[in-house]
């Protein structure tokens, strides 16, 4: 063969060799990057699907009535958790100030939890958003929320745009190494800022070094941050519509007070001591109530239904519930019968006479103040004063005519029958009212518990004269605490103050009569509640 044909062959040898080498090289290359390419996307899927793990569980802690600052704490942990950082901070924007305030700062490695729910203060300095009427972009969290845009930093010891110096400091003084950082603006649905998450140390998931924050964890915690700052916004909401509610209810409260001023502040105190009465409840190791526990919801319903108690009252005409004499129709009656017996007594001819009649008309005066029990003998005496006569010019006029007499008849308080009957009206009023509002769910009873405050457990009650098994323990403990309250108030018109010793005697005989319930009458006592009212609102009781 010929020379130059074997170095023909042998470079076209070379020359294919080379080109296989090229297809292996490229080929290897495309493999690589095919695989890089296909882990990226495992990954990427993984962080999504951990996206959504995360979404179904701020739905559950949501669906449990969640608080602000639940969720975010909530929000935090998760962002932590996918993008495996060692900590971070939520800042909340404070727009009266404007300032970043610290909300929640969590260091896994530290095991550092503060602010929120933890009960740890956070005394870190809030973050300036302007200094010296310029904008603040030395700071990190200050800058993203000026420009409301993400910044991820890779390392902050290279980085030169932004003042790290207090985080270096708080490396040097915690023995920490702060390395990347990825901070985000919080943002509502409708554009407005809420405020920054900060995130410091995304770590290798195998070797737990530190490593950069990648696309997929920026545009992760995008979503994520965005759908939390929404949910912040209606949990908000929810709060000012629950404050607006309670503030409605006490404003409501505060009305029927005012309608009398002999009552005022009754509601707020029968409130307060049916949540004092509702704690002991559950506070209860022993006795009749060691297994009954209220839950937050149902004592919110407790709470709206004593505060709603008399709503009826609205109706009551003011006369009736201001009424503080028998004789008061309105205008009190007794100033016509002393200038009557006024008359009579000038009339009169002997001074036995004159001094009979003025005896007469301070009985009478004080059978117009319900402060003692027209027993029968009073009874008595007034029938015999009613049916005298007097004379002016040859005519006879009675003592007392029908009506004075039936009024000073009453035997126990102000008011007669048919005012009575108007009087205890308000509780069916209070019924009717509250059963045109729609209440929630978890408020549902509201009506029932209120409009159950004057019935008795032994069925003479009212204003449906329920059995006991129909009265629950809730509507039990407000008619407790409206008895004991109406009790020991010192502002009733229709009877003396009473004392420590003969408010306690009359409650317990209405719980020996079976009229309330004797295991919350006994607790009022036992745990220290009537001591604890009486020494908030009363005069100081007599030790027992």
């Amino acid at each position: 063969m010929q020379k130059g044909k074997i170095f023909s062959i042998i470079s076209l040898m070379i020359i294919l060799l080379f080109a296989a080498s090229t297809v292996l090289a490229l080929f290897v290359v495309l493999f690589l990057r095919e695989r890089r390419e296909k882990q990226g996307l495992s990954k990427a899927l993984e962080e999504s699907r951990l996206g959504y793990e995360t979404y179904g569980r701020i739905g559950k802690i949501l669906s449990r009535g969640a608080g602000h600052y639940e969720l975010l704490e909530l929000i935090l942990d998760e962002c932590q958790r996918l993008t495996h950082a060692d900590a971070g901070t939520i800042y909340l924007y404070d727009y009266e100030n404007q300032e970043l305030d610290f909300a929640i700062l969590h260091t896994n490695s530290r095991n550092v939890r503060q602010g929120g729910t933890s009960g740890n203060e956070i005394k870190l300095p809030s973050v300036p958003l302007y200094k010296e009427g310029k904008a603040n972009h030395d700071n990190v969290c200050s800058s993203c929320a000026l420009n409301e845009e993400t910044i991820n930093i890779p390392d902050i010891y290279k980085e030169e745009g932004y003042n790290f110096s207090g985080t270096k400091k708080y490396d040097s003084s915690n023995n920490y190494r702060s390395h990347s950082m990825l901070v985000m603006p919080m943002k509502d649905l409708e554009g407005k800022m809420i405020g920054v998450i900060q995130l410091i140390n995304a770590q290798d998931k195998i070797s737990g070094s530190p490593v950069s924050f990648t696309k997929n964890h920026e545009d992760l915690i995008s979503l994520l941050t965005a759908h939390a700052a929404s949910t912040l916004n209606n949990i908000q909401l929810t709060e000012q519509l629950k404050d607006l509610f309670n503030s409605f209810i006490k404003s409501i409260g505060s009305t029927i007070d005012e309608k009398s001023p002999y009552t005022g502040h009754h509601i707020e105190r029968v409130v307060k001591l049916t949540m004092m009465i509702t704690q002991a409840v559950n506070d209860a190791t022993e006795g009749p109530f060691k297994e009954t526990h209220f839950t937050d919801e149902e004592r919110e319903e407790i709470r709206i239904a004593a505060w709603l108690h008399d709503i009826g009252k609205l109706t009551t005409p003011d006369r009736l519930i201001n009424k503080s004499t028998k004789l008061e129709l309105p205008g009190d009656r007794i100033e016509l019968i002393e200038l009557r017996f006024k008359l009579i007594e000038h009339l009169a001819e002997t001074k036995n006479e004159k001094k009979l009649i003025r005896e007469e008309l301070e009985f009478l005066k004080s059978c117009n103040i319900p402060r003692e029990f027209m027993d029968e003998d009073k009874l008595t005496r007034l029938e015999k004063i009613a049916q005298k006569t007097w004379k002016l010019k040859n005519k006879k006029y009675p003592y007392l005519d029908e009506k004075e007499k039936e009024y000073l008849a009453i035997r126990k308080g102000t008011l007669n029958q048919d005012e009575r009957e108007q009087m205890e009206n308000h509780v069916a009023m209070t019924k009717t009212i509250l059963d045109k509002l729609e209440f929630p769910d978890n408020l549902s009873q509201v009506a029932e518990y209120a409009c159950m405050h004057h019935e008795k457990l032994n069925g003479l009650g009212y204003h449906r004269a329920l059995s006991e098994k129909e009265i629950p323990l809730q509507a039990r403990i407000i008619a407790v605490s409206d008895i004991f309250e109406a009790l020991t108030a010192r502002d009733r018109p229709y009877r003396k103050p009473l004392g420590w010793d003969e408010a306690l005697e009359i409650i317990k005989k209405m719980a020996d009569h079976h009229e309330l319930d004797s295991r919350l009458h006994d607790l009022l006592f036992s745990s220290g509640v009537a001591r604890e009212y009486s020494k908030q609102e009363l005069e100081s009781p007599k030790e027992e």
